[in-house]
């Protein structure tokens, strides 16, 4: 795979991953006897370190199609 199509994927797994992990708080908040606090939920260090993998993924996809279409 050259470099334009894991850009690509690399994009849109990304997005859908950090999609995931939004909209699990509101499955959370659905299924979950306790409401939970979305700022609570964006506070902690774990959920922060996912979302900024993901986002890091997506940068990194956006640097990788940038750079192929440089060089068509």
């Amino acid at each position: 795979m050259n470099k334009l199509k894991w850009g690509s994927c690399a994009i849109v797994l990304g997005g859908l991953a950090l999609s995931f992990q939004i909209y699990g708080l509101e499955l959370m908040q659905i299924i979950g006897k306790v409401p939970i606090d979305s700022w609570k939920y964006m506070k902690d260090r774990t959920i922060q370190f996912t979302i900024l993998i993901n986002v890091l993924i997506i940068v990194y996809g956006i640097w990788l199609v940038t750079d192929a279409k440089k060089n068509i």
